[in-house]
């Protein structure tokens, strides 16, 4: 997790003046992406991508994505592969906040990871931390948002993965300089 819970809960505080104050409520999900959806939630597109290589592998994927956060991503995932789940090492990303930890969403380290998945997605890995073996030894397909200009450890092709696809989507700072300047 990028963020410290001191820095969430102020987040949070500030959250509940902004919707005091918003004339839209919509306009939440943009400046506090975090807690209302994070601009990756709302990548249609990267959902889509990700179910349709999953929907090729199974009929009835078997699907984990490492460090899922409190799940705004595998929310978005489940709504087409209902079995999704999600495995995440701070659990106080829920307690803290006060946020309902969903049953489908498990807390542990990435090096319990215990089972075979079809697809493992890794969204992100803390610097100093490598779970590339339990993950390559669970998965035969990995889609992960790194890339070596990000996180060599993010790199899989030391554990016999060859990349076979890549797409790039428009970051959060894209996303949100469109959105103020129009």
């Amino acid at each position: 997790m990028p963020f410290n819970i001191e820095d969430l809960l102020k987040a949070q505080r500030e959250l509940a003046k902004f919707i005091g104050n918003a004339r839209s409520p919509n306009h939440a999900r943009y400046v506090f992406p975090f807690f209302k959806g994070s601009y990756f939630a709302y990548r249609k597109v990267d959902v889509l991508r990700i179910v349709e290589i999953a929907k090729e592998i199974s009929d009835n994927p078997k699907y984990l994505d490492v460090g899922c956060g409190y799940g705004d991503f595998l929310r978005q995932i489940r709504k087409f592969i209902p079995s999704a789940e999600g495995i995440e090492k701070d659990g106080s990303i829920f307690y803290s906040l006060g946020l309902v930890k969903p049953d489908y969403i498990r807390i542990a380290d990435a090096h319990w990871i215990d089972k075979k998945f079809d697809l493992i997605f890794v969204g992100w890995m803390e610097p100093g931390q490598d779970f590339r073996d339990p993950v390559a030894r669970n998965t035969d397909v990995i889609i992960t948002t790194l890339d070596q200009g990000i996180s060599l450890q993010a790199e899989f092709d030391g554990h016999g993965f060859q990349r076979v696809a890549w797409w790039r989507t428009p970051s959060w700072e894209d996303v949100n300089t469109e959105i103020m300047n129009r």
